[in-house]
């Protein structure tokens, strides 16, 4: 018997040549070892999809994300201008942090004119002043609203506080389009003296400045966008930018104020026992304030009491939360 065997492998793309060295295979005698030849077939590697760093969507890569890269990255992030659909002071104030060292933030809004029309006689709106006013005024009542249904806690109130404060600074600039339903949504970041030598992004696509939109609700929602930084297309939005921002209507420091006269969300001022105490219910139980039932319970035999009513909502709470609940008397 012979002591070892050596082995020797040949990959495929050998093959003709391992077939050439078998059929003249001979005993070595010298070392008393014989010369095996095996094939080994190799996994070639998969080929990776070559993804695009131009597109991104928010269950991959957030809009979040992208701002923060640029925020970090960029020299001179001086000037942030943004035109969206909807805006949200949630989606806002989790932005607001990547936009402390921001010279210039603008914010121009789209806002649904059909509003105005179905509750106003169109025509006052073809004077500029009556125009300005039915959209200032449309626009606080979609912010208390928005205010109004937002989570109660602490961090989204200090959030509205920084939004009212940045508007009454002069740090954000917020105005509305109205002369028509604005659609578009993109986002352009900007050192002060742009050029085809300084850098310079434009995000554009589907999101909105929400919590939605930039991706940090849960779970998140799709939205597809792409991130440009050549000179020719930023250069392009920006001077979009600029035509809307010319044709709309300023919300000025007043307009918010009168928002925060109207909210819960009230300015630093001694305040009453009573009003210390409905702070004190909303914090506590504004998660059950947040939920309304339309549902008349008469109409199948039951009282409409009011803690009832609130056990109810109590019960679909821990429903959402623990997926059930005891219920005992």
């Amino acid at each position: 018997m012979h002591e070892k065997a050596e082995m020797l492998t040949v990959y495929p793309w050998a093959f003709l040549f391992a077939l050439r060295v078998l059929a003249n295979l001979r005993y070595r005698q010298k070392d008393s070892r014989i010369l095996f030849v095996t094939l080994r077939k190799v996994k070639r590697p998969k080929r990776q999809a070559i993804m695009s760093t131009k597109f991104f969507n928010n269950t991959e890569t957030r809009l979040m994300d992208k701002f923060h890269g640029i925020a970090s990255a960029m020299a001179n992030f001086d000037i942030f201008h943004a035109v969206v659909g909807y805006f949200r002071s949630s989606g806002y104030f989790k932005l607001r942090r990547e936009l402390d060292h921001v010279q210039e933030i603008r914010i121009l809004v789209g806002i649904n004119i059909d509003r105005i029309f179905q509750h106003h006689d169109p025509s006052l709106l073809f004077t500029s002043d009556s125009h300005t006013v039915e959209v200032a005024q449309q626009f606080r009542h979609e912010m208390m609203e928005d205010i109004r249904q937002a989570n109660y806690d602490e961090e989204t109130e200090q959030g509205i506080l920084q939004l009212f404060e940045d508007v009454a600074s002069g740090k954000l600039e917020l105005r509305i389009h109205s002369t028509h339903n604005l659609h578009a949504k993109f986002y352009l970041c900007l050192p002060k003296n742009h050029n085809e030598h300084s850098d310079g992004w434009v995000i554009m696509g589907s999101s909105n400045l929400t919590d939605s939109g930039l991706g940090i609700s849960e779970p998140p929602r799709y939205e597809l966008n792409v991130a440009m930084k050549d000179y020719d297309d930023v250069c392009y939005c920006e001077e979009e930018f600029q035509k809307l921002w010319s044709e709309s209507v300023p919300i000025t420091a007043e307009d918010v104020a009168e928002v925060q006269r109207n909210t819960h969300i009230c300015l630093p001022k001694p305040i009453t026992p009573y009003e210390l105490y409905m702070k004190v219910l909303v914090e506590t139980f504004g998660s059950m304030v947040e939920d309304s039932f339309d549902l008349d319970p008469t109409q199948y035999g039951f009282k409409d009491i009011s803690y009832q009513r609130d056990a109810v909502v109590q019960g679909y709470q821990m429903l959402l939360k623990h997926n059930g609940c005891f219920i005992a008397d």
